[in-house]
């Protein structure tokens, strides 16, 4: 019993934080706002549905489980860089506080 409700637990956490996810991309405005949000929540969303697998006891694929999980961890923050990177090359800017001229009194 105590497990099967870990089980819903754990899938409604997981599925909540993959939604977060999908509608980060919509909601968001700037595309790293949209990368940091969505390489997050997906990664969570994922390692907490796996971590359910592990715990409903699929004991043939645990190591599988394991490796996917190691996987995420390691090429999550990876493909998050390497698309802000991607994005600052080709010149995508948002407003930030060293872009915005100050106007008035000078700070000198």
């Amino acid at each position: 019993m105590i497990v099967r409700l870990s089980v819903l637990l754990l899938v409604t956490v997981g599925t909540l934080l993959l939604l977060s996810a999908a509608l980060a991309l919509i909601r968001f405005e700037g595309p790293y706002m949209k990368i940091h949000a969505s390489s997050k929540a997906s990664c969570g969303g994922s390692l907490v549905i796996l971590a359910m697998l592990f715990i409903e006891g699929y004991s043939q694929s645990i190591g599988l489980i394991l490796l996917t999980s190691i996987f995420l961890l390691l090429t999550s923050p990876v493909v998050g860089h390497s698309l802000g990177r991607a994005a600052y090359q080709d010149g995508i800017m948002t407003d930030s506080i060293d872009e915005i001229e100050y106007e008035g009194e000078d700070s000198c």
